[in-house]
């Protein structure tokens, strides 16, 4: 993942010295946000009591694509964070198999939250 270093600054207190975090890009972010929509391998599973926590990745991300500045950034980031995911599952797939589970996972969220009119 990409990442930026910010200044702490407070502006209410005196700081003895220089105080930085490291904090993702928006475009890195992104990424990371995708990776939570592939249910069956490293995403959040669609199951019953994570309706929330779906919800507001999808938040997040209607958030966030009004920002994003480099598609290959959001596919590094995504990479990046599919291969932590998987070691933390003992998944040893490829990345293509966790990208089509996304894809899928997405086009599920579209079929049945869609409006019918």
């Amino acid at each position: 993942m990409l990442d930026i270093e910010k200044e702490i600054i407070l502006p209410l207190f005196e700081v003895e010295k220089e105080v930085k975090v490291v904090i993702p890009t928006v475009n890195s972010f992104t990424g990371d946000k995708l990776s939570a929509f592939a249910p069956t391998t490293i995403g959040i599973p669609y199951s019953k009591g994570k309706s929330m926590e779906i919800i507001k990745q999808l938040f997040d991300l209607g958030i966030l694509f009004e920002y994003i500045t480099d598609l290959r950034e959001i596919s590094q980031s995504y990479k990046k964070i599919a291969e932590i995911e998987a070691s933390y599952r003992n998944l040893s797939l490829s990345i293509d198999k966790f990208l089509s589970d996304s894809i899928k996972g997405f086009s599920h969220l579209s079929v049945r939250f869609s409006w019918k009119y």
